[in-house]
């Protein structure tokens, strides 16, 4: 395996938040991991060079394995971090114009574990102005989004809101909600086929046959009514919330303020 040798030298770390720079390109040499630019004044991509002038930020482009990063700029170390994401910020009118080298490299023990490869970099401070002036100007994205209003269900239960399948509403004065939300809900077994225009809902020994479409019902055998009929309805039967729940014993409470219907129960 390939070694890395540190050389001795002054590491500096100028910190500069990337979130002061308007232009980021990631420019790779071959390997998995590129060396991302960052900068203030344009940064223009050259196959797999790129051409910057002024303060740039450079990083790899994906985090690095554990151990010792290593920012490596004309074969001599310029940071050492142990960060996943080394960042060094690099003054670039400091180095004369032409080409320069930089790659970032990791490194345990001096065994050598990733490395980005050398990425030319063109520093171009006192020329080539026309080449930075063809440089793309950062453009933000387009995109439209449709503001979706919340529903928030209508029955609440033990001051829960009711998870159903399918939106309640509001008939004549009465709430419906179907019949397989009520019963998930509060407890019981429902028992129904195609060949029966009933269905028959099980709760503590009661026995309650609803008819869609109408507002008899038979408990434990004995004709009785809603009051309000029963509705069948893409495929679901909604029941009247309050009469429903009163045949076990349980109590809804309307609250006026936000329309919802508080039902409670033990258990």
């Amino acid at each position: 395996m390939p070694r890395l040798v540190f050389c001795a030298t002054t590491i500096a770390l100028v910190c500069l938040s990337a979130a002061a720079f308007a232009h980021t390109v990631t420019v790779s040499a071959g390997s998995q991991l590129g060396v991302t630019i960052n900068s203030v004044d344009p940064v223009v991509v050259l196959g797999d060079s790129a051409a910057v002038r002024g303060k740039v930020m450079l990083t790899a482009s994906a985090p690095m394995p554990d151990g010792v990063k290593a920012v490596v700029l004309d074969g001599v170390v310029k940071l050492m971090t142990d960060a996943a994401l080394p960042e060094y910020t690099l003054d670039t009118s400091t180095l004369s114009d032409g080409m320069h080298e930089v790659r970032i490299d990791a490194a345990d023990g001096g065994l050598l574990l990733a490395s980005t490869g050398a990425v030319a970099l063109h520093v171009y401070n006192a020329s080539h102005d026309a080449l930075f002036r063809q440089a793309p100007t950062v453009t933000p994205s387009f995109f439209k989004l449709q503001r979706k209003v919340v529903l928030r269900e209508i029955a609440w239960f033990n001051n829960r809101e009711g998870d159903l399948e399918k939106h309640g509403f509001i008939r004549n004065g009465r709430v419906y909600i179907t019949l397989t939300d009520l019963m998930r809900h509060i407890g019981g077994g429902i028992i129904w086929g195609p060949k029966s225009n009933y269905i028959e809902v099980h709760r503590n020994n009661m026995v309650v046959r609803v008819i869609p479409g109408s507002s008899r019902i038979y408990v434990d055998g004995n004709a009785r009514s809603l009051g309000h009929s029963a509705i069948r309805m893409e495929n679901r039967t909604y029941v009247p919330l309050r009469p429903m729940c009163e045949l076990f014993g349980i109590g809804v409470d309307w609250n006026h303020i936000n329309n919802r219907a508080f039902v409670s129960f033990a258990g």
